[in-house]
């Protein structure tokens, strides 16, 4: 039990880790922490186009494949899917247009939370 412990300690530290030192090296960008649900949604704007790195964790739950849904005011679209216990992981999509922005993760089920960020 203690050794199960130690384990997802290691593990929790490594994910804030990942998304604490992550942003710096990018210019601008957002993130959102999001509660038990099955969606959670991250909005924004004044993104100047081009590439953008799209940053995922889902949290508890079942192991299901979900879907992260990225669409800027101009219709860029960008996605994929990944299953629900891989570690946190980073996206690029290239080409994007400026503006606003809007990314979802959702599925029929509820998690015990999702963190989501965009970055560019």
């Amino acid at each position: 039990m203690v050794k199960a412990g130690k384990s997802l300690a290691i593990a929790a530290i490594a994910v804030a880790m990942v998304f604490a030192a992550t942003p710096s090296a990018f210019a601008g960008g957002s993130g959102k922490d999001c509660g038990r649900d099955h969606v959670c949604k991250l909005e924004g704007a004044g993104f100047p186009g081009g590439t953008v790195a799209i940053d995922v964790d889902v949290i508890g739950g079942a192991n299901r494949l979900i879907e992260w849904r990225y669409k800027g005011d101009n219709g860029f679209r960008c996605s994929d899917k990944f299953w629900v216990n891989e570690p946190p992981r980073t996206w690029v999509c290239y080409g994007a247009d400026p503006g606003g922005y809007r990314l979802i993760v959702s599925d029929t089920e509820n998690h015990d939370g999702y963190r989501l960020g965009i970055r560019w």
